[in-house]
């Protein structure tokens, strides 16, 4: 919850109303439960959640990430799986406009976030309604409208990004930063930049953009901050013409650059090895079903992809073989045996 706190709490606090539009039910591992945190397993143990979360804990964990409202989000809780996706992506852009008309003609101003993250309905359905709810939102004439994705058609695809803008929110903006949104459209960039270029907006009138909280912020994030943020006008401000993969922060490791890859011979990464072997035996621990813990024996090979000496977000690919160390879900005929295990580090194991 606090990455989804981070985008609404400004805006909240500047007294937005804010809300949350997807198809989904907070008892579910996806969507805006999943980026609450309410199935994150260190988040679980901490509350003292032993099975799926209740309705009184995602209240307060949207109340803490500064979301006010999620129209029918909910809905999805009580409708079967049968459901046509077409009426789902239907019901949800109506109800989000709806809400937003009713702020507009208020006069009150927001921010709305609709996510299609877990809809499995067909391009030409999704095209459809959005082109219409799209159009409806141009009429709204200080709404800047955002289109983007978590994800992209293949690793080499770059994300859709649209900012639609209004002919009066424009001319809002100062002449520079307009210039700048259009000269950025043939640069790299990426989702923090969205991100500053947002709050950038919502401090429009302020001589001071948005800076990041050097008393509170550790060394590491302050290191995150001056290699990742050149700027916090975000898109606003002229993005390098020779920024690389290297000077993107990445949720994912793929990217539309070319990621260098060295194969390692067998006898070398022995350590990364280690890393596959432990967080297999972690795993197995915390099931209800324990299979036998492993030891390391041998690195046959391993893959790594990387964007650069300077690139800490690395991908490993790891094939070793293993050694059953414990006897706990292993016939006697198997003791002592040998097996091969696969794995990939990422962001995760």
């Amino acid at each position: 919850g606090n990455g989804l706190g981070q985008l609404f709490g400004p805006f909240s606090a500047a007294g937005y109303r804010t809300a949350w539009h997807s198809f989904s039910c907070w008892e579910e591992r996806e969507d805006l439960a999943s980026y609450l945190g309410l199935w994150d397993r260190l988040g679980a143990l901490e509350r003292g959640q032993a099975t799926q979360p209740t309705l009184e804990q995602f209240l307060t964990a949207l109340r803490l990430a500064g979301i006010d409202d999620t129209g029918i989000s909910s809905a999805a809780c009580h409708l079967t799986s049968q459901t046509s996706c077409s009426n789902q992506v239907s019901s949800l852009l109506s109800s989000s406009l709806l809400h937003t008309s009713l702020l507009s003609s208020h006069r009150q101003n927001y921010l709305n976030v609709v996510s299609f993250s877990n809809f499995s309905a067909s391009s030409n359905h999704l095209d459809s309604h959005l082109s219409s709810y799209l159009l409806s939102l141009s009429s709204q004439p200080y709404t800047l409208t955002i289109l983007t994705s978590l994800s992209s058609s293949s690793p080499t695809s770059s994300l859709p990004l649209f900012l639609i803008f209004p002919h009066r929110t424009r001319s809002l903006l100062p002449d520079l930063s307009w210039q700048n949104l259009l000269t950025n459209q043939d640069r790299l960039s990426s989702l923090l930049d969205l991100y500053y270029t947002v709050l950038r907006l919502l401090h429009l009138t302020s001589t001071s953009p948005p800076q990041p909280p050097s008393t509170t912020l550790s060394p590491a994030h302050l290191s995150f901050f001056s290699r990742y943020v050149p700027s916090t006008h975000g898109l606003m401000s002229e993005v390098s013409l020779t920024r690389d993969c290297t000077d993107l922060p990445r949720s994912q490791f793929m990217c539309q650059c070319r990621p260098t890859m060295t194969t390692m011979v067998q006898g070398e990464g022995e350590g990364l090895g280690e890393v596959i072997t432990q967080w297999w035996n972690l795993l197995n621990s915390r099931r209800d079903s324990s299979c036998a813990r492993v030891q390391m024996e041998k690195v046959i090979n391993m893959e790594m992809s990387s964007y650069g000496q300077g690139d800490t977000f690395y991908r490993v690919e790891v094939e070793l073989v293993v050694e059953l160390e414990s006897e706990q879900g292993v016939e006697v005929k198997d003791k002592e045996s040998r097996t091969r295990l696969k794995g990939l580090i990422e962001q995760e194991v």
